[in-house]
């Protein structure tokens, strides 16, 4: 087989697997993404699970409120205590 055939057959098998499971594949490489623009550990993974990439995205925003302006940090996460 050339590598021509092969390179076809992959995406193809990608192409299919894809449609397969559509929604599973995406949360793989959404998570992907994020473990690299951000970093994590197994333990964030197996705490956050499905949530990991928006969780990631989450912890970054708030850390960078807080080195910003502290007080409205303070007011946010307060506010969302009391909800």
């Amino acid at each position: 087989m050339d590598i021509e055939k092969k390179r076809e057959y992959m995406r193809e098998w990608k192409r299919n697997n894809y449609a397969k499971a559509k929604e599973n594949i995406q949360q793989i490489n959404k998570n992907h993404y994020y473990k690299s623009k951000y970093g994590y550990c197994e333990e964030d993974k197996i705490l956050y699970g499905n949530y990991l990439g928006d969780c990631l995205k989450l912890r970054k925003l708030l850390m960078e409120l807080k080195q910003k302006d502290e007080s409205v940090f303070s007011v946010l996460i307060n506010e969302i205590k009391i909800s």
